[in-house]
């Protein structure tokens, strides 16, 4: 962009004759990195230098105006919002909105930044609104439930697992047995005792 511009004003400038004429397109067209700044710095500086040249010729006056008119019409119209918009992904009015926002507030420093800073909302926004349609609020479906604790297994060689349950079973039911065997050996003690 800052190439388009500099051709145009440093090329028409010298075709015009107005002397520096080349050097204030070129200065012009660096400081259209932030935008208005080039166009007013450019326009002013080379404006007073035609008033200086061309006093008493209108023609030639008129002429830089239109040069810069015409360089800011193609800046602000074409240049800027296709291709600073074009490569940070933002819509021209978002560009312009974000230029005039960030430079009401910082000044300089917010012209800078502001490109940056919009892109960087709009990666924001759109990452917000994509994850916005994917809600139940917005499909207007429940969310799903909590999926179920896995189960366990445990991953052991055949058999071992089968072999520690019947001694396990085998143990218990010895235990018992045991247990029913002393019951009743006390019961026939006490007949015993009684009888």
């Amino acid at each position: 962009m800052i190439a388009i511009l500099g051709t145009w004003y440093a090329l028409a400038l010298m075709l015009v004759g107005l002397p520096f004429g080349f050097f204030i397109g070129i200065m012009a067209a660096v400081l259209s990195f932030i935008p208005y700044v080039g166009v007013l710095i450019g326009g002013a500086t080379a404006i007073g230098v035609a008033l200086f040249s061309f006093w008493g010729d209108p023609l030639w006056i008129g002429a830089v105006v239109a040069i810069f008119a015409l360089g800011q019409i193609v800046e602000g119209n074409y240049l800027q919002p296709k291709i600073v918009g074009g490569h940070v992904g933002l819509h021209p009015v978002w560009l312009l909105l974000a230029l005039s926002v960030f430079g009401a507030l910082f000044g300089f420093v917010g012209l800078v930044m502001a490109v940056p800073m919009a892109a960087a909302l709009g990666v924001l926004a759109r990452f917000l609104i994509a994850r916005y349609r994917e809600s139940s609020l917005f499909t207007g479906q429940a969310l799903p439930s909590e999926p179920s604790q896995p189960i366990l297994v445990e991953m052991v060689p055949t058999g071992t697992v089968a072999n520690r349950m019947r001694t396990a079973r085998m143990d218990a039911d010895r235990a018992r047995s045991q247990q029913h065997i002393e019951a009743m050996q006390e019961d026939l003690a006490r007949r015993d005792a009684q009888g």
